[in-house]
């Protein structure tokens, strides 16, 4: 009986230990269970680079001119379902592409135009640092393969909006690379980055306007500015080119990436107004010119645009039908030099600084040692031989006609933001440079020119006034010269609110003139 007692305690021990160690063994499994199951959730969770961020570009409302477009992703999982869409749908290199980074058990993105409803893909939608195709192209610049500003806005303020962060999307997915159900993928866009961007003055209706005005426009530039700020609310330099889109651009012969607006052109008869006011500053008053069609300068005989010439005319009427004669006779009695430092008061011959990294180039004014003969002299006092300006040259010297003799320095960024903190320029410096009596007698010239001058055939039924010029640049092509055609002006008349400066090149045959453009801009903008 004894004996039968030790062999069941013996037997309840041994019961309890091997529950025991059972129990241990069941536990250890359950831990390395549960171990098994999060390190393989750790191994599938996939993050995916959707797109590069970077600062926004804001107009001076605040409205988007970068990171407004919203850009659909496909993002395919190494599945049977997802190689069959893609097998089915997808056309070409793209699905070449797709398929060879599935079947080597890779994830694939694609950009998509709509929703994709299929086990195995995620679209994601989400805001992309583009711009629309070629809108303000030359001003706002466009990036490098590395997120980098190359030019414009995006390379001046590079520092600033560039960022490395990117957008991601993270999803877990099971060891066959299916998305596991139930988890939502987590969409990461940082839109903090957003909170540092540059505050441009272009206003976005205006360069709407301008864009759509110079769709057809093979070559040339336009730039207008408000009367009394110097700030630009629009500018388009054409051919144009897509930000998103360089390659197709690249191997172009007419120089898309060339900004006009900043690049200096001879310029022709829109310069005689310079002359005026050195005339007209000088004291000097009731000169007169008897136009007969040609005028002799030293041995060598100078043609008026007119033939048979424009008879006895006075500074209004030089103005209003751009009689060369009588500009060669009134710079013939001015000083070279009186004549160059008054184009210096409108800055003709400097670079102009529109914001920090953008400038004009090329400006070019002779030297008062180049202008020691009656012909140098001549050329100069009708805008031709070596002079060379800017269209944003030429805003300064008609703002100033319209604004009593006062203008401003051009510029075209109002601010910047940090952290959604903004910082806002100091305004435009504004000079004076004529009085308000020699800046009123040329606005009524200008505005005669409109009336029954140069441009009476186009702009006579137009609130405004400007020059009319036909700039001969020396060069030839198909047997004939180059000339270039341009308009500068402002409008309303009565109360200016913006300048406007035109050029055309190689107009001849060209079905938009400079006029015809500044037409249809002061029309739309006076009308809305």
């Amino acid at each position: 009986m004894i004996f039968l007692l030790k062999i069941i305690r013996l037997s309840i021990c041994l019961t309890l230990t091997f529950a025991l160690f059972l129990g241990g063994i069941i536990r250890i499994t359950l831990i390395m269970n549960d171990e098994k199951i999060r390190v393989s959730a750790d191994n599938n969770v996939k993050v995916v680079t959707l797109s590069a961020l970077r600062g926004n570009i804001f107009d001076t409302n605040g409205n988007l001119l970068t990171g407004e477009t919203e850009k659909n992703y496909a993002v395919f999982t190494p599945t049977p379902t997802a190689v069959m869409y893609a097998s089915n749908a997808l056309y070409g290199e793209e699905k070449i592409e797709v398929l060879s980074k599935l079947r080597n058990q890779k994830v694939a993105i694609i950009e998509t135009e709509r929703e994709i409803n299929c086990a195995g893909i995620i679209t994601v939608k989400t805001s992309a640092h583009i711009t629309e195709s070629g809108f303000c192209s030359h001003l706002l610049g466009y990036l490098n393969d590395e997120n980098k500003g190359v030019s414009g806005i995006e390379k001046a303020y590079d520092s600033l909006l560039y960022s490395d962060k990117k957008i991601t999307l993270k999803f877990f997915s099971s060891g066959t690379g299916e998305m596991l159900g139930g988890i939502e993928p987590e969409l990461n866009e940082h839109k903090e980055v957003g909170y540092n961007g540059v505050i441009l003055t272009i206003d976005k209706k205006i360069q709407e306007k301008l864009e759509e005005i110079t769709a057809h426009l093979e070559k040339g530039a336009v730039v207008i500015s408000e009367v009394g700020s110097g700030k630009i609310r629009g500018m388009v330099s054409r051919p144009n080119f897509d930000a998103n889109n360089l390659s197709e651009s690249l191997e172009r012969e007419d120089a898309p990436f060339l900004n006009r607006c900043l690049m200096s052109f001879n310029v022709g008869s829109v310069f005689k107004p310079i002359v005026a006011v050195s005339y007209l500053e000088g004291a000097k008053r009731g000169f007169t010119a008897n136009c007969t069609g040609l005028t002799l300068i030293g041995e060598k005989e100078f043609a008026c645009h007119k033939r048979d010439g424009h008879g006895t005319v006075n500074l209004y009427d030089a103005l209003a039908f751009s009689c060369n004669s009588f500009f060669y006779e009134l710079a013939s009695l001015l000083k070279a030099e009186n004549i160059v430092k008054t184009a210096s008061l409108f800055g003709f011959g400097y670079k102009k600084e529109l914001c920090k990294g953008i400038e004009t180039a090329n400006e070019k004014m002779p030297e008062i040692s180049d202008l020691e003969s009656e012909l140098s002299i001549a050329n100069l006092s009708i805008g031709q031989g070596s002079l060379m300006a800017s269209p944003v040259t030429l805003l300064s010297l008609y703002e100033a006609i319209a604004n009593g003799g006062i203008y401003h320095k051009p510029t075209v960024v109002e601010g910047i933001m940090k952290n959604g903190v903004t910082e806002y320029e100091k305004e435009p410096s504004k000079i004076k440079a004529m009085s308000k009596n020699t800046a009123d007698i040329i606005k009524t010239a200008l505005k005669k020119v409109t009336v029954d001058g140069t441009a009476q055939s186009v702009l006579s039924e137009v609130d405004g006034a400007g020059k009319t010029a036909t700039a001969q640049t020396g060069q030839k092509k198909d047997g004939r010269e180059v000339e270039h055609s341009w308009f500068c002006g402002f409008f309303p008349y009565e109360n200016p609110e913006y300048v406007v400066s035109v050029i055309v090149e190689d107009s001849i045959g060209k079905e938009k003139q400079a006029m015809e453009i500044f037409k249809e801009l002061s029309l739309n903008l006076l009308n809305r």
